[in-house]
């Protein structure tokens, strides 16, 4: 009788199940870390517009505080340039309780957001009443 020669049995490898498996799993993890980046990636400009109007405020309320233009009881508005985009404020100064002392609101806006700071003025500072 004549023999039969079998194939070698001992090569490993992946079969089409475990290969469909794998890349279904490669698939669902980078739809994930798609979805993450672009996440990150619209929080981070909604951080640069908060930081760009909260400079913008500081910096409006400081000149108000220093007396750089005039101004009087009441709102006042305005545009400032920060990083190259224009950004609207607003500054609302009222009265408080003591008569030496005003309370300075200051509203930055830009894309639809906006940021409030708020300071005060000795009496000193108001130029026109």
């Amino acid at each position: 009788m004549k023999k039969v020669s079998r194939p070698n049995l001992s090569i490993k490898g992946f079969t089409l199940l475990e290969v469909l498996v794998a890349l279904t799993i490669i698939t669902i993890t980078m739809g994930a870390l798609l979805q993450s980046v672009s996440v990150i990636s619209r929080n981070e400009t909604s951080l640069h517009t908060k930081k760009l109007l909260s400079w913008a405020a500081q910096n409006k309320l400081v000149e108000i505080q220093l007396g750089k233009d005039a101004i009087a009881i009441g709102q006042t508005s305005g545009e400032a340039i920060m990083a190259g985009q224009e950004v609207q404020w607003e500054a609302d100064i009222t009265s408080t309780s003591d008569a030496d002392l005003f309370k300075v609101a200051v509203t930055t806006d830009l894309n639809n957001m906006s940021h409030s700071l708020y300071g005060y003025l000795g009496k000193n500072t108001l130029l026109t009443q």
